[in-house]
């Protein structure tokens, strides 16, 4: 998102700050992302907590819900802090582009 929303001195100041919010917020988009992360490997596996069984067994518990394994469940976990990195930090300029509209 971050190169989506560059900045470009040609633009409209409203437009640069909507840039500059969707950029700030997609960096808290993945930060949320990698905390859920995190806690889900943590929580979902038969052994809890983040040590090395832990980490197995919920990265493969993960991966159960698409039908896979350990593997899956390691994309699972690097491609949902992506997605929500994206829909928060795009909500976020949608939203401030929307307010703008509105005349907020």
């Amino acid at each position: 998102m971050n190169e989506a929303l560059t900045d470009d001195k040609n633009l409209s100041d409203n437009e640069r700050k909507a840039r500059a919010i969707g950029r700030n917020m997609t960096t808290v988009g993945a930060a949320i992302g990698n905390a859920g992360s995190l806690g889900a490997v943590a929580v979902w596996g038969k052994i809890g907590g983040l040590s090395g069984s832990g980490i197995t067994s919920g990265l493969a518990a993960l991966g159960g819900i698409v039908g896979g394994g350990m593997t899956s469940g390691i994309f699972i976990t690097v491609g949902a802090p992506a997605a929500v990195a994206v829909f928060i930090g795009y909500g976020a300029y949608e939203l401030w582009k929307w307010g703008i509209k509105r005349g907020n």
